[in-house]
């Protein structure tokens, strides 16, 4: 556990110690939080009971940088010639993973939590803020840590094949927003109703599916067969 906690700070130390890294990590950020929890509140109050304009801001959207964070973990590593001295230190595969897997996941979670901050807010301000429902801000919660998961999962996968960090976020990208296409036409077929209660059921499954996937890319992860490629 203690070399997992390694891993995870160095990589939050990579994406926010540097200038040049912290700048872009926190526009991203900045992008999102204004848009989801300030402009569009502002506008339009119906975010607390339209469930699916609250899982495209507070859930799918910030899920997105799952998939850029986890791209660049293997694939961007790579590029920066970076990853050959992580894996020859002496931490474990797993706790390499896990590292990285809970870096990703925390930007998620923390984007999402602060832009349902900023939401309530700016609901606040506007006088309205018995519109706000509990069910949505915890739904969204889950939702975003559920899906960042997955996307997690996915991304990391396409990024250990790939030698560009941008063509493995590229393709993380398409991976989210199919992932949320596919789980909508599946709920839809078998005409199970879209409502937070669904939504449970939606994240408990995410969350399995991104934890068996994560741990057959471990299964399947051997630092060996890098050096071997090299």
């Amino acid at each position: 556990m203690n070399d997992s906690w390694t891993v995870y700070r160095k990589e939050l130390r990579e994406a926010f110690g540097d200038r040049h890294s912290m700048r872009g990590a926190l526009l991203q950020a900045l992008i999102c939080i204004s848009l989801t929890g300030v402009i569009v509140p502002l506008l339009e109050h119906s975010i607390w009971t339209n469930i699916t304009t609250t899982l495209a801001l507070y859930v799918v959207f910030p899920a997105t940088f799952a998939a850029s964070m986890a791209a660049d973990a293997f694939a961007g590593e790579r590029e920066r010639k970076t990853l050959e001295t992580l894996l020859a230190t002496p931490l474990s595969d797993y706790s390499i993973f896990v590292g990285k897997i809970a870096t990703a996941v925390t930007f998620v979670v923390a984007i999402s939590a602060m832009s349902l901050f900023a939401a309530i807010l700016g609901t606040a301000y506007k006088g309205d803020f018995g519109a706000v429902s509990l069910q949505a801000v915890g739904g969204s919660l889950a939702g975003a840590f559920s899906a960042s998961l997955l996307i997690t999962a996915v991304s990391i996968a396409i990024a250990a094949k790939m030698p560009v960090a941008r063509s493995a976020q590229q393709l993380g990208f398409l991976a989210t927003f199919g992932i949320a296409a596919v789980a909508l036409t599946v709920l839809e077929r078998l005409r199970i109703p879209l409502n937070w209660t669904t939504m449970l059921y939606v994240d408990a499954f995410a969350f399995l599916t991104g934890a068996i996937a994560l741990f057959v890319a471990m299964q399947r992860f051997h630092r060996e067969r890098f050096f071997e490629s090299r």
